[in-house]
């Protein structure tokens, strides 16, 4: 079942890293403005928030031993902070609102299989 965790992390490596590139250093792509509007000084912050959950991403997935508290700490924090972009957007239409409650739920999988395998390991 370590596999959830896998996926979750290169689902992070793949979406936050996509995003943290387009919204950081491409402003002008015009298909980011739907999900995330126009370029401002918001959406260059998002995109260091993205990058930084891609980076912590890869190197869970490079130095494996590191992996179990990377993980429990990243997820957790994710989780949060995606369902309070859900509740401060209210707009269940958002793509990038209902790609987070996905992401939700994968990682909350992940999550309670690392929990249960921590627990087992101490």
């Amino acid at each position: 079942m370590i596999a959830i965790v896998y996926v979750s992390l290169v689902i992070n490596v793949l979406v936050a890293g996509f995003w943290g590139i387009i919204l950081g250093f491409f402003p002008r792509v015009l298909f980011r403005d739907r999900p995330y509007g126009p370029d401002t000084p918001g959406t260059r912050i998002l995109s260091s928030l993205y990058l930084a959950i891609t980076f912590f991403s890869l190197y869970a997935l490079i130095v494996p031993s590191r992996m179990f508290p990377v993980c429990i700490f990243l997820f957790g924090f994710q989780i949060v902070y995606k369902l309070l972009s859900a509740i401060t957007v209210r707009d269940f239409k958002n793509p990038v609102v209902l790609s987070n409650l996905v992401i939700v739920v994968i990682h909350s999988v992940s999550l309670t299989w690392l929990w249960e395998h921590a627990i087992l390991r101490a």
